[in-house]
């Protein structure tokens, strides 16, 4: 997996892509938490989310690697509120913080 990372890792800023595509951090950011290394996969994830606010996989990533729900939310907040119809959004990601850090009850009083 290391190597994987290195290899990309060169692609990417080594001149092969002109800028760094959230598909390519994405990858990064997998390999980088399958490797253990949780400092840099959630620093690839942030960099998802600025991107890509809507990245429901980079949400998840963070989540599940601790981050405050609070601060995941906040990095998608202007998306949210500039979209018609994506308050249930917001909802979810509290949820999901919730479940992350094992009060399924919260959760679920969350959603409901």
């Amino acid at each position: 997996v290391c190597r994987d990372v290195y290899l990309i890792y060169r692609l990417v800023f080594n001149g092969c892509y002109c800028s760094v595509f959230p598909q390519i951090n994405m990858m990064l950011a997998n390999l980088y938490r399958k490797a253990g290394q949780e400092r840099s996969a959630v620093t690839s994830y942030k960099e998802v989310l600025r991107q890509c606010p809507l990245a429901l996989d980079a949400i998840i990533g963070l989540l599940s690697l601790s981050v405050k729900g609070a601060e995941v939310a906040s990095m998608t907040m202007d998306v949210i509120q500039s979209i018609p119809n994506l308050e249930w959004l917001s909802v979810w990601i509290k949820a999901y913080a919730f479940i992350h850090a094992g009060d399924n009850q919260r959760a679920i009083n969350t959603i409901w």
